[in-house]
């Protein structure tokens, strides 16, 4: 299995529909593992700000990144790295 840890830009840029060749073959590859961290929240979450047009759009961020990844979450508890599958 290939590992690869894919940017929030990046990411991003996929769910605007850019980079469509590199989203096609990140979909469809199951061979990719693609986990996202608590960095890509932070980043989502950067520039939040309380209203409901902001809170669909973290909605989608969110949806993007747990079908891209298969909810499959990457930290450090300071100690070690942690995969949740």
């Amino acid at each position: 299995m290939i590992k690869v840890y894919f940017d929030w830009n990046v990411m991003a840029q996929m769910k605007n529909g850019l980079h469509p060749e590199l989203k096609e073959i990140a979909f469809q590859n199951d061979n990719l593992f693609k986990p996202y961290s608590t960095s890509h929240i932070s980043d989502i979450f950067s520039s939040f700000k309380e209203n409901d047009e902001q809170s669909e759009l973290i909605n989608k961020d969110l949806d993007f990144i747990s079908s891209f990844t298969h909810d499959t979450f990457l930290f450090n508890n300071g100690k070690d790295i942690i995969i949740d599958l």
